[in-house]
């Protein structure tokens, strides 16, 4: 078995690790961004019965409403419909999420 010789030289090293820490500088500056745009976002869900569930892009809750007439109902009842509130709100957030990491993802250059 021959040992195949490489083909890389030290100053085509230096210039890949460079294109590779520009590349990442900028991924990582277009994160920060995503990360706060997400911070910023607000979300509304709401389920069947009136309640509302408002989080932001990180998915931390912001407020929660709940008609009154739905307390009558039990806690099961009510803990059901904030579920199906914040899912709501979640599944709308999730999708940005995904969005804005797709479009970093999509800017990237490819490294040669």
């Amino acid at each position: 078995m021959a040992l195949r010789r490489s083909t890389l030289t030290m100053e085509n090293y230096r210039e890949k690790l460079q294109q590779f820490y520009e590349v990442a500088a900028l991924v990582e500056q277009q994160a920060k961004q995503v990360q706060v745009d997400l911070e910023q976002a607000e979300f509304e869900g709401s389920s069947g019965k009136g309640v509302h569930a408002s989080i932001h892009g990180t998915y931390a809750p912001i407020v929660i409403a709940i008609p009154e007439a739905l307390l009558v109902e039990g806690s099961e009842a009510v803990a059901e419909q904030i579920l199906e509130a914040y899912k709501s709100a979640y599944q709308q957030a999730k999708a940005l999420r995904q969005t804005l990491i797709d479009q970093v993802l999509e800017g990237v250059p490819q490294l040669q």
